[in-house]
């Protein structure tokens, strides 16, 4: 986008030279766009953090859950070992 800007700067800029309204355009046209690039910038950042807040707390979740299932194994072997003495 920056090198279409450039572009149409250099055909403004030897078309009409004593054009400074179309002049004008341009160079608030390339400070909106600027900014928009910086709030582009600071969106991408903010969204880069949350990705890393949200695997952070999804590998706790992961040894969480495989705590869990290492838990519910031993009580179903409890619970049959009890089961086996009871039917005996």
């Amino acid at each position: 986008m920056k090198e279409r800007l450039a572009r149409l700067e250099a055909v403004v800029a030897k078309k009409d030279a004593g054009n400074t309204e179309l002049s004008s355009v341009v160079k608030e046209f390339q400070s909106e766009l600027d900014k928009a690039l910086d709030e582009l910038k600071l969106v991408r950042e903010k969204a880069s953090k949350e990705i890393e807040q949200l695997k952070a707390e999804k590998t706790k979740i992961q040894a969480e859950n495989a705590k869990l299932q290492y838990q519910v194994i031993h009580l179903i072997r409890a619970v049959r070992e009890a089961d086996a003495k009871l039917g005996s």
